[in-house]
């Protein structure tokens, strides 16, 4: 089925981000020479972790916080009566009995995105930009390994080789399995591949976010077909328009169809309401297998019941069911196939007891499965599938459970394997929350539907604050906190607003608590970027991306300036001024752009490239390509720690966030730990200036004892008034030995 671009809707659930300072560590001070625990112009402090929780760990996901104290089922297999359960946060594969009893236990020192297996052995797919497949005997013990792309999060398995979907390198890498070798790597049609499934000889690939710029008349996900035969990629099959946040794949028993979870996002009409999925609706996709052509999309939503952020998806090995793990709604859907078939041949067939009149009208009905589904209350996260002899396996990821359910009376039993912290932190409740759409009105969306994963669904949207017909490109929340204005338009001063504006008040009508307030602002701000896959595998710069940055630097970094690659201004770049009053648009950070396309305001560019080739119009082709790599490769790598929030008081007595207003009385500042190797004892140093660039004020406090990705608050125990015109700056550098772990911070 071509993709078309016809229907009525609009709007993602949330841009956010916030600033309520939430797990945060404080210390100590100085005057002259820093010191732990003499005082100063900052104040001293016990340490204190509000949320209740030590920071550590980084998901498949890019979410990095306090996680390792969780377990997080992010996939769950059964082979030969015992179930294979992946722990995202706890970096573990279990090995488990039916009735949920540990028999075996395997851990890595990588993160785990996920475990699959051949029929003979377990696989754990495993790490970063260290991306691993790591092969285990049926009883955990590792047998082999072997490097793979950027953060493996699934593998389908024909004639005795693995393809490994490389979410972040856009590959997919073929292993054979026996000697554990990659033979070839397979770039892939599409944005972020994220799980594969086998048909025949074919691999299935889905991707999980659309990859068009605006300008084009569909933006969608794609599925990429790869012939097992020769390695290669063979056909694209883009899904229906506002496809986007794809989860998983599946192919029924006989090998004949596929099916594929995602959302569609109505963007392509300004959002006026939420009823009837008039944002996002959640559907799958069906594939025929012997046409390889898109039969058509099908909604799991009900009319005024919605069934947010489907996940996992799997058939059962009778072929009667197909099940939908409803992630959003903490629930699983089982579908009957006969039924569902029938209607649809009805349209095909143009019977008179159609309900619609053609195959694409049926992704606008939303009362097309009724009389074939089931929906069944599991647990919270409701993400992977599994099912053997008539029992559904679901992994539920915020519990660390697995849901057991009968298909045929649709009971469930929970196998609890792991014990969860006696209280649930900030970061991890405010993670909750964001993948949570039982506040939602009718349930139709959480803020992940629009903001996967804490980053972007890669679609426009048209808000009523930038008048009708005008689409903002949806952002990522990933140092929004640090880099106020929040919206394009600089409508939305700072991150801790917009929370308020978007999530409270939009999407949960305000039935927010302050302690989720705080646990959303936690949770965002926990979020550092994911390593860039243009980067080498140490983390270092390529030889084209060190050229580009010198190139960078004499061409861009006057609007783009280290460590948060914005001057947090508005400017009028000569781009279509449609939203904006006065032309002028906020200058976006370019820390983690490598995955936030498409670019500008509008969504209008669809790579890097474009992007330099718009504002460096001298350059050559080659220069375009190498400071394109360099903005790829900007993330927080060479930045130990960082500024996350500077907080001041205006004279009406309302609050500033990391910005330089005169007359403003600074209170605060927050330094995060960015890398778990940072420098153990450091020095947090303000200065300030007038407009003359004299320095009128100074002050500089040590930092100790924080554990990696965790904040300390220091509060200025003199409060110093901003002069008319000045700046100041704030730099971080080793107790130790005088070297700076951080990029100056300088605002003006």
């Amino acid at each position: 089925m071509a993709k078309t671009k016809k229907w009525h809707v609009v709007l993602c659930a949330v841009l956010v981000v916030a600033c309520v300072i939430a797990a945060m560590f404080v210390v100590t001070s100085c005057k002259d020479k820093p010191s732990d625990t003499t005082g100063g112009d900052f104040g001293a402090y016990d340490r204190t972790d509000l949320s209740g929780q030590s920071i550590a760990s980084t998901s498949s996901s890019g979410v990095v916080g306090d996680l390792s104290a969780y377990t997080s089922v992010n996939g769950v297999l059964e082979l030969d009566g015992s179930l294979y359960v992946s722990d995202e946060t706890g970096r573990k594969v279990y090995k488990l009995s039916t009735e949920g009893d540990i028999e075996k236990t395997y851990t890595s020192e990588r993160q785990v995105n996920g475990v699959v297996t051949d029929g003979t052995n377990i696989y754990s797919l495993e790490g970063g930009l260290d991306g691993t497949l790591v092969k285990l005997s049926k009883d955990l013990a590792e047998v082999s390994s072997v490097a793979v792309g950027h953060t493996p999060c699934g593998m389908a398995v024909v004639s005795g080789k693995g393809y490994v979907t490389n979410r972040f390198s856009g590959t997919v890498s073929v292993v054979t399995l026996s000697d554990m070798k990659v033979s070839s790597t397979v770039t892939v049609d599409g944005r972020e591949p994220i799980a594969a499934v086998a048909a025949g000889s074919d691999i299935y690939v889905a991707c999980h976010l659309a990859d068009e710029a605006s300008t084009e008349s569909v933006m969608s996900a794609n599925v990429v077909i790869i012939s097992s035969s020769t390695d290669k990629a063979t056909k694209t099959l883009p899904l229906i328009n506002g496809a986007s946040g794809v989860r998983d794949i599946c192919v029924s028993p006989d090998g004949k169809t596929v099916y594929v979870s995602h959302l569609i996002g109505r963007y392509t009409y300004p959002v006026t309401q939420m009823d009837r999925g008039w944002i996002n609706t959640n559907a799958f996709s069906i594939i025929d297998t012997a046409k390889q052509e898109i039969t058509c999309a099908c909604l799991l939503d009900e009319v005024d019941h919605g069934a947010a952020n489907p996940w996992g998806i799997t058939v059962s090995s009778d072929g009667k069911y197909l099940c939908v793990a409803l992630g959003g709604v903490n629930e699983v859907m089982v579908i009957n196939i006969a039924k569902m078939n029938a209607k649809i041949d009805s349209v095909v067939d143009q019977k008179a007891n159609r309900v619609v009149d053609s195959l694409d009208e049926i992704a606008d009905y939303l009362p097309f499965l009724n009389n074939c589904r089931e929906r069944v209350t599991v647990g919270v996260g409701a993400r992977s599938l599994a099912e053997k002899d008539g029992i559904l396996y679901c992994g539920l990821y915020f519990d660390g459970s697995v849901a057991a359910v009968t298909l045929s009376d649709l009971s469930v039993k929970e196998l609890t394997f792991a014990t969860q912290p006696a209280e649930t932190g900030l970061v991890r409740q405010g993670q909750i929350l964001w993948n949570d759409a039982t506040g939602c009105y009718q349930n139709w969306q959480s803020c992940s539907s629009c903001h996967p994963d804490g980053s972007t669904d890669g679609l426009v949207w048209d808000f009523t604050s930038n008048g009708w017909g005008n689409a903002f490109n949806s952002k990522s929340p990933i140092m929004a906190y640090r880099t106020p204005p929040v919206t394009f338009n600089g409508g939305v001063i700072d991150a801790e607003e917009e929370i308020v504006l978007s999530v409270l008040g939009d999407l949960y009508n305000n039935a927010f608590t302050d302690l989720q307030h705080k646990a959303l602002d936690a949770y965002l701000m926990s979020i550092l970027p994911t390593r860039s896959p243009s980067l080498n595998k140490d983390g270092t710069l390529t030889e084209s991306a060190e050229a580009g940055k010198a190139l960078f630097e004499k061409n861009c970094a006057s609007c783009h300036p280290a460590p948060l690659y914005t001057d947090m201004e508005l400017h009028d770049v000569k781009t279509d001024a449609s939203g904006s009053a006065d032309g002028k648009f906020d200058t976006p950070s370019l820390i983690d752009a490598w995955r936030t396309g498409p670019y500008f305001h509008d969504g209008s560019l669809n790579t890097i490239e474009e992007v330099v080739k718009y504002f460096a119009k001298d350059l050559s082709d080659a220069e375009v390509k190498q400071v394109a790599d360099f903005v790829r490769s900007i993330g927080a790598e060479n930045e130990q720690y960082g500024v996350e929030q500077v907080r001041g008081t205006k004279p009406d007595g309302s609050e500033t966030y990391n910005i330089y207003t005169d007359g403003v009385k600074l209170k605060t500042i927050t330094v995060r730990k960015q890398t778990a190797d940072a420098a153990e004892r450091v020095v947090v140093a303000l200065n300030v200036y007038d407009k003359d660039g004299k320095q009128v004020f100074y002050s500089d406090c040590a930092v100790s004892g924080l554990a990696y990705n965790s904040t300390a608050l220091i509060t200025l125990r003199e409060e110093i008034t901003l002069p008319e015109g000045g700046s100041y700056s704030i730099s971080i550098y080793s107790a130790a030995d005088g070297k700076p772990v951080a990029t100056t911070l300088t605002i003006k």
